[in-house]
């Protein structure tokens, strides 16, 4: 018997051994020198243990070792490949898979036990990796999936989609660096390399003089770039530091650069390029000196309570305290003004400058109120409710253009409350964001105030008022269009002089509409006077036989 034999009887008697607690309840006694239980009919010459049941251990004709199913279950005399007759397809691999039975290892798109199910490929018409790359896999779990651009994956069947790369235009896969621009990702933004004597952000803009393509070489080793804010020229030098200038002779070849081949900075620093054979090095925290050779003053970190170090050189330190620390090194603790303010279940407190502020769900409460929406109990029909972010933050009603007033309770006419339409006349016009048009000479209608008529038939509207056209007023019972009105101030239009309207009729019509009431422009230019009412009532006219107050 060989010792590699032996060695496995030592190794599946001590397996045997190790789990004589479960396996051993079915035979409790073990020979030693074969593994396998004594007082029990079996056929094996040796037993080992596998996967945990006793089995017969075999040494199979080409070298493979086997444990069988039990101990009664004998060593096979012929071992017959299970492959010699299987049934994978497309193109699979048939792998055994124990004594009698096999697997098979699909290609790329295709799944199942027998590698007969067609998989999802890239080619499919339906699998879609917008700004993205498309992989096929082994894994029938995972057939495909979108490689996105910050290394990411995603499954194109469940229509997750890649974040789209900023190298590319939005919704599209047209390339955001134009003219031959190369694109690079930087901090998850994107950075064009242009050439072809275009520069800007995208490389849309040429330059007036392409420098670089009437100096090849200025760069060394490097690419030159030119572009259209300071430094203007640069050398791309790959994986070293690039090189700058204001103008193309101030660049430094990259092989003649401070940075070039080896970093000079140590301890970790970051090198750049100052000149020919001069460089800076950024260091960290805990490092400083020309080339971050020497320890710095927050080597070992002095700031307490998670304070941040800036060493200033090998002594000096500053330490950047977090909230409610502070001292030279952040060993002081300020008391955070939020400790016992509650601000119910829809806030959270927050200190501001000092002060403990209740940042709702609904805004900021300075006034201590509690967190609620406060355009729960506004109403504000036919407008909706907004939030005004001030001291009280308080609510307020944004209403359409044909409404007014605290809760857009008033109606409203832009035409009656000021004359916007200069030489013409104002109609009211609800389905325009202006809520009025200009109806001008001609009946031509315009969204801008019209130019003043020379042919106004009406010559004298005083010192308070113009001419205006209009697009033909007709005043019930007559039938006759009125088309020129005198426009006054306040909004009030008139057949006749303003100067009259405003002195004499304003005075009768502000007693008329009463104490609880002022005048309003009407839309009849022979009774130009209507009232609102404090109630939001509006009185179209003031007639002559109506009441002494119509606002009461």
């Amino acid at each position: 018997m060989s010792s590699a034999q032996l060695n496995l009887i030592v190794i599946s008697i001590f397996a045997c051994l190790l789990v004589q607690v479960t396996s051993n309840i079915q035979y409790p006694n073990i020979d030693e020198d074969t593994g396998c239980p004594i007082n029990v009919q079996h056929v094996c010459q040796y037993c080992a243990e596998d996967q945990n049941h006793l089995g017969c251990y075999c040494e199979l004709a080409g070298g493979d070792e086997i444990v069988t199913a039990s101990v009664f279950t004998p060593c096979p005399d012929d071992i017959i490949d299970p492959c010699a007759n299987h049934t994978c397809k497309n193109g699979a691999t048939c792998v055994r898979d124990g004594l009698t039975s096999y697997k098979c290892n699909c290609i790329p798109g295709f799944g199942g036990k027998f590698c007969n199910e067609s998989l999802p490929k890239c080619s499919d018409a339906n699998i879609k990796c917008p700004n993205a790359e498309c992989v096929e896999t082994f894994d029938p779990n995972v057939p495909v999936y979108c490689k996105c651009y910050d290394g990411t994956r995603r499954d194109p069947r469940l229509n997750d989609t890649c974040p789209l790369s900023p190298c590319y235009e939005k919704n599209s896969e047209v390339p955001i660096c134009k003219n031959n621009g190369t694109c690079q990702i930087v901090g998850g933004a994107h950075v064009c390399d242009c050439t072809g004597g275009f520069a800007g952000q995208n490389c849309t803009k040429p330059l007036k003089r392409p420098f670089c393509e009437e100096a090849p070489g200025v760069c060394g080793e490097g690419k030159c770039q030119q572009s259209l804010t300071p430094p203007y020229y640069s050398c791309n030098c790959g994986t070293q530091p690039n090189t700058f200038g204001r103008n193309i002779s101030e660049l430094t070849k990259c092989e003649e650069s401070g940075c070039y081949a080896i970093n000079p900075c140590q301890n970790g620093g970051t090198c750049s390029n100052k000149g020919v054979g001069a460089f800076i090095c950024q260091c960290s925290s805990r490092f400083t000196g020309t080339k971050c050779e020497k320890i710095s003053a927050c080597y070992n970190n002095p700031c307490v309570n998670n304070g941040v170090c800036e060493a200033f050189n090998e002594t000096q330190f500053f330490c950047t305290c977090p909230p409610y620390f502070t001292g030279p090194r952040c060993e002081i603790q300020i008391i955070n003004p939020c400790i016992g303010k509650t601000c119910g279940l829809h806030g959270e407190c927050r200190d501001t400058q000092g002060v403990g502020v209740c940042l709702c769900d609904d805004g900021l409460h300075f006034d201590g109120s509690p967190c609620q929406d406060p355009c729960r109990n506004k109403k504000c029909e036919p407008g909706v409710c907004t939030k005004k972010f001030n001291s009280t933050y308080e609510a307020i009603c944004s209403c359409p253009v044909y409404r007014k007033g605290d809760s857009c309770e008033l109606p409203r006419d832009i035409c009656r409350e000021t004359p916007p339409c200069g030489g013409g006349y104002c109609v009211p016009n609800y389905a325009s964001t202006r809520g009025y048009s200009c109806v001008c000479e001609a009946n031509v209608v315009k969204n801008e105030p019209c130019p003043f008529s020379k042919t106004c038939p009406i010559k004298d509207c005083g010192s308070q008022g113009i001419c205006v056209e209009t697009n033909g007023i007709t005043i019930p019972p007559s039938t006759k269009p009125i088309y020129y009105v005198c426009q006054c101030k306040g909004g009030y239009i008139s057949s006749g002089s303003c100067n009259d309207l405003l002195t004499t009729g304003m005075p009768t019509a502000t007693s008329r509409c009463g104490t609880n009431g002022k005048p309003y422009p009407s839309r009849n230019p022979n009774n130009p006077f209507g009232c609102w009412c404090n109630n939001g009532t509006h009185i179209e006219e003031i007639e002559e036989d109506g009441p002494a107050q119509y606002c009461v």
